[in-house]
């Protein structure tokens, strides 16, 4: 997601911090498989190490990734993860269902954590496990009151954005509660620098699973809801350059400067499918 539009840096937070948020007692006890482990493992954030399994399909292509997740089975030292930028096939894929066998496992749990402390880094409000080179279906999000309090006077308000506590969910699935939108600008941590216009639907719901594998149903609006919108794009191999007006586009700073025949910030009406998982 978008660097919040804030500089304001964060404290690099330990990781104990990020897990108090998100740590649930297991409900499964089923063991990470030995193929799985390595997964959540690798240390993430080398495109050169998915790129050779792009081209291929089916059972092939899952088991040639498989091998690529296993060269490298060191967890990354220090705060967060490298993020993968636009270009690396992994964000161009559909990413996998994380599996039963996953869920209530610390591989899983440490995968959420150190998406949450590297989106924090970023600093950020929203990140997708594949942008961290990890091509499975978990997505974590927070927002912050002084990334709100760097907004201009009046946005927040436009935009309905609160604060909220870090989420993690896995698998997740939504659907639009309306066809009420924002056109608002976007930006992406895989997509450094630039920013658009993208029109997202304001009020959403999303069902999916927490990391121990309870489920979890909740409706979203306003920032939070495209956050949401955002993040689960990136699941399903789509950035928000293939969603935003592209006479919008510009590096971060420049919102000003938009052309006469570019619509401006503001309310819309939304008609696009939302999340074509959901919709198939």
């Amino acid at each position: 997601m978008a660097r919040a539009f804030s500089s304001i840096p964060l404290l690099l937070l330990p990781r104990a911090s990020s897990r108090a948020f998100c740590a649930t007692p297991s409900l499964l006890s089923t063991a990470v498989s030995s193929e799985e482990a390595p997964l959540l493992a690798r240390r993430v954030g080398k495109a050169d190490s998915l790129g050779s399994a792009a081209a291929d399909g089916g059972h092939s292509r899952r088991h040639k990734r498989t091998k690529a997740w296993s060269r490298d089975r060191g967890v990354m030292a220090g705060i967060g993860a490298e993020i993968v930028s636009a270009g690396a096939p992994v964000l161009r894929e559909p990413a996998e269902e994380v599996t039963e066998s996953m869920l209530g496992s610390p591989e899983l749990q440490d995968l959420v954590d150190r998406m949450i402390d590297t989106m924090r880094a970023a600093p950020g409000v929203g990140l997708a496990a594949p942008q961290i080179g990890v091509p499975l279906q978990v997505i974590v999000l927070e927002d912050r009151p002084e990334y709100i309090a760097a907004m201009a006077e009046g946005v927040p308000e436009m935009v309905q954005r609160v604060p909220f506590e870090p989420l993690a969910i896995v698998n997740p699935r939504l659907r639009a509660l309306s066809q009420h939108g924002m056109r608002f600008y976007e930006g992406c941590l895989s997509v450094p620098h630039y920013q658009a216009l993208v029109e997202r639907y304001t009020s959403v719901e999303v069902e999916g699973l927490t990391v121990d594998g309870r489920p979890l149903k909740l409706q979203a609006n306003g920032w939070q809801a495209r956050i949401l919108q955002h993040e689960v794009d990136h699941l399903r191999g789509t950035l928000y350059v293939d969603r935003m007006l592209s006479r919008s586009f510009s590096i971060r700073g420049n919102s000003g400067r938009l052309p006469e025949d570019v619509p401006r910030p503001g309310p819309c009406t939304c008609c696009h499918a939302i999340d074509c998982t959901a919709e198939a």
